[in-house]
């Protein structure tokens, strides 16, 4: 079983910020579900095999098609998507399509590529928690998400913009 050295730290989309110890079978491997709020065991998963023997979070290979699994997805409570490198556009297809299709539990967004520049367009395709491996980059990104979801005020009236015409105020 491998474990990271360092904590982890989840985002939830209301931006609070806790530290979680995280596990990530090798493939095949078996190990224990994750039964407490401080350990998340991600399984990974290539296949419909691997997803039926899955225990722990199963977390989406890239490569995986979302819809030959669709009802074994949708059944699951949680599921972790794979973004392991900057260029990869896959997890967010597997997002957007598994929200398409209905999919009401928690998609978790792991790895080096979650990062403070994409929080707001992975919660605006339906992504409920984030996993960082720093601690800063998690909270700056719960204040960017926090503001990005913010209503903005009402304008002044004071400081309303008027167009000003070189003959005067239009």
């Amino acid at each position: 079983m491998s474990t990271d050295s360092a904590p982890q730290f989840l985002m939830d989309a209301q931006g609070s910020v806790t530290a979680t110890a995280v596990v990530i079978l090798a493939d095949g491997e078996a190990g224990t579900a994750d039964t407490d709020d401080t350990t998340l065991v991600l399984a990974p998963i290539h296949d419909a095999d691997s997803l039926g023997a899955a225990t722990g979070v199963p977390r989406l290979a890239p490569a995986l098609s979302v819809t030959p699994l669709r009802d074994a997805l949708l059944a699951q409570p949680r599921l972790a998507l794979a973004f392991d490198s900057f260029g990869e556009g896959r997890p967010y297809s597997q997002a957007r399509q598994l929200r398409a299709a209905g999919y009401q539990g928690q998609l978790i967004a792991s790895g080096p590529a979650v990062v403070c520049d994409k929080v707001v367009p992975m919660r605006e395709l339906g992504i409920d928690a984030f996993l960082f491996a720093d601690e800063s980059e998690a909270h700056r990104s719960a204040e960017r998400l926090r503001a990005a979801t913010a209503t903005l005020p009402a304008p002044s009236p004071a400081r309303a913009y008027r167009p000003v015409h070189r003959t005067g105020v239009i």
